[in-house]
């Protein structure tokens, strides 16, 4: 039995000094370069049109991913219109989104307005846009049991009205801006 212990511990003596060389181990693993990311800012390509322009300030703000959980895109639709009333070179801008649903109506109502709240002074740093408005919606189910996508919410700015957007109350929306519509699903 002696020997049996005895030949035991050679052998877990052996295989210690087969992966240990001078108390390190032989076998080590090389460690991983990290990666190192360019903390410079990305300046903005001045040969994008508008409409790559706004794409790129509304996922700055509300995440670079094109799609949402659901698998629909943020993005329903950019439309650019000539301001007339601000001149040349001015235009206005609307774009339908995709909104996210939460479990609460009020959280997902709050939700939309933050987004609103990033957007806008992301879009008011282009000169050309003089005006724009955020059109919201979200899937609603009518009488009839069918999921339609609706427009929830709508809030229209010019670019000329001097909000603080760092101070910025979003329970404000409806009175500082241009326009305002929320629809009756989002005042449960």
């Amino acid at each position: 039995m002696k020997k049996i212990i005895m030949a035991g511990l050679a052998l877990f003596l052996l295989a210690g000094c087969q992966r240990y060389s001078g108390g390190e181990p032989v076998e080590t693993e090389e460690p991983k370069e990290e990666k190192q990311e360019d903390v410079q800012k990305e300046e903005p390509k001045p040969n994008l049109s508008l409409e790559e322009k706004v794409t790129a300030a509304i996922h700055s703000t509300t995440g670079k991913e094109a799609e949402k959980s659901d698998g629909k895109k943020r993005i329903i639709s950019i439309n650019t219109v000539e301001d007339a009333v601000a001149g040349e070179g001015k235009k206005i801008v609307n774009i339908d989104l995709n909104a996210d649903q939460h479990s609460r109506v009020p959280r997902t109502r709050d939700e939309m307005l933050l987004a609103s709240k990033d957007i806008f002074p992301t879009l008011f740093k282009e000169d050309e846009i003089s005006e724009a408005a955020l059109i919201w919606h979200l899937p609603l189910v009518d009488n009839a049991s069918n999921e339609e996508d609706v427009k929830v919410l709508q809030l229209r700015i010019r670019s000329n009205n001097n909000i603080n957007w760092d101070n910025f109350d979003i329970y404000k929306f409806e009175e500082v801006a241009d326009q305002y519509y929320e629809h009756d699903a989002l005042k449960e």
